[in-house]
């Protein structure tokens, strides 16, 4: 981020720090929804092959 202040930079910072910190959490949450739904499938198929 040439041509900013060092106080405008380091706000710009934060904000993607914070920004990316909202996409790590979207992410683990979507992760985990989709190990649930793996989990339920793999379920529903060994109880339709007992």
């Amino acid at each position: 981020m040439p041509g900013l202040a060092p106080e405008q930079r380091l706000q710009k910072h934060k904000a993607l720090r914070d920004w990316l910190r909202f996409q790590l959490q979207q992410t683990e949450s979507t992760i985990q929804q989709l190990e649930r739904q793996v989990e339920e499938d793999r379920r529903r198929q060994v109880a339709r092959s007992a």
